[in-house]
Formats: C-alpha cells, sequence, structure tokens
C-alpha cells in the first residue's frame, strides 16, 4: 500500500454491512452508481449498494474510498496524521457541484484538498487528493 507523508492508508472489509456502517461514520458522500450520482451531507440512506461503483465518505479529516474493482468492492480508509503540520504541504481548492447531483437541490462548493510531496528533484508535486467538505453557496 502507498504511503503518504501527512496520511495514514490503511485497507478495510469490503463486507457490505462493514462499508455501510464505516461510511456512516463521515457525514459527506459523493456516490456513483451506475444508474445515479448522490452528493450531499447525510445522504447514506440514497446509496443503492448493489449498483455502486464508486464511493467517498469524507469529513476534513479523512475519507473512507470504495470503489468497484473486477466485479468486487475495494475499500481503504485514508486519515491524516495526528501529528502532522500539513499547512504548508497542501492546496484547498472549491468546485462548484451541479444542482442535478447535489442532495439539498441548492448551490454547493466541494471542497478538495490536495498533498503535496517533493519529488526526486525536489519539486512539489500532488501525491493525493481528496474531498474533505462541502457548503453551501449563496446564490
Amino acid at each position: 500500500m502507498k504511503t503518504y507523508k501527512h496520511l495514514d492508508v490503511r485497507a478495510v472489509s469490503a463486507e457490505r454491512s462493514e462499508l455501510k456502517e464505516k461510511a456512516a461514520q463521515y457525514p459527506y458522500v459523493i456516490a456513483h452508481m451506475y444508474s445515479d450520482i448522490l452528493c450531499g451531507n447525510c445522504v447514506h440512506d440514497g446509496i443503492n449498494w448493489d449498483e455502486l461503483v464508486e464511493l467517498r465518505a469524507f469529513d476534513e479529516k479523512g475519507e473512507l474510498h470504495v470503489y468497484e474493482q473486477n466485479g468486487s468492492l475495494k475499500a481503504v480508509e485514508i486519515t491524516e496524521k495526528e501529528n502532522a503540520d500539513a499547512e504548508e504541504d497542501t492546496v484547498i481548492k472549491y468546485y462548484q457541484v451541479r444542482k442535478s447531483v447535489s442532495a439539498v437541490k441548492s448551490p454547493c462548493r466541494l471542497a478538495v484538498k490536495e498533498y503535496l510531496e517533493a519529488d526526486e528533484d525536489g519539486q512539489a508535486v500532488v501525491v493525493y487528493t481528496r474531498p474533505f467538505g462541502l457548503e453551501a453557496k449563496a446564490e
């Protein structure tokens, strides 16, 4: 499993009941299913686990990333290390969420955090990108 300076990454059980329980621990969800896309705060009941292709359940400190691979679900949990001061090694970006996929049907922005590390030449490169918040946006 890949290692990162400011993140802990660990594989988690892909047992559906355990994934549902683990996903419920995070307030925000982006779920890509064959027939729908779901994005919002506390929308876990709307996930069709039989059609799930990819899911990111997340908060400010970590995420559960579930993805379909070769016909079965795989999952990893990524959390920020407690003692890591990642402020100078991260970039935060905001993206408009389409109303058609937003569970609240009002304008909101997806906050995304990019983690930077130095490459072999000492240049900063993005090594991991993850969602970390959804914010209401004034119209």
